[in-house]
């Protein structure tokens, strides 16, 4: 049996709140290179490229610390304006670590915000949810799985961290 047996490529649309939060699960720890966001005005959307980290497979190789990251595209439509919260012109990050995305309507818009490790945001005006995911490439291995502080409080009170 080979370890690519269980992959499924994600191909996932999101039209509410409810799906996004089920995206932003999948993209959890995702690695967004900076250089891949784009946003154009005429065509309402904003998109990129993640290096995501496949949580589905973990179940299946657990016990063999094997895990796997894919090539993905992230889509949003219906954006009407982007805005960006702590992103330094003299420091920039090259590659972003994304934690989660949330939704929330303000009167007639959505906000969508991507929230970034080092306390970075984008947050995305738009007119309706439509959020694709879709992987594009075959998955490849890593040994490193994303480490959550919340997981290991309890290892790290034990040796007086």
């Amino acid at each position: 049996m080979s370890d690519l047996d269980h992959y499924k490529p994600l191909k996932f649309l999101a039209e509410d709140i409810e799906h996004l939060i089920h995206c932003s699960t999948h993209l959890q720890d995702g690695l967004m290179p900076v250089t891949s966001m784009t946003f154009d005005p005429e065509k309402q959307s904003f998109s990129c490229l993640i290096n995501r980290f496949c949580w589905e497979m973990t179940e299946h190789f657990d016990h063999h610390e094997r895990y796997f990251r894919v090539h993905s595209g992230l889509t949003f439509q219906n954006v009407q304006n982007v805005f960006k919260r702590n992103f330094h012109q003299k420091h920039p990050v090259r590659v972003l670590n994304l934690l989660m995305i949330s939704a929330k309507k303000e009167n007639d818009l959505y906000s969508i915000r991507m929230l970034f490790s080092g306390d970075m945001e984008i947050d995305l005006q738009a007119s309706a949810i439509h959020c694709t995911i879709k992987d594009f490439q075959h998955p490849w291995p890593t040994e490193k799985r994303p480490i959550h502080w919340h997981e290991h409080v309890e290892e790290h009170a034990a040796n007086g961290r």
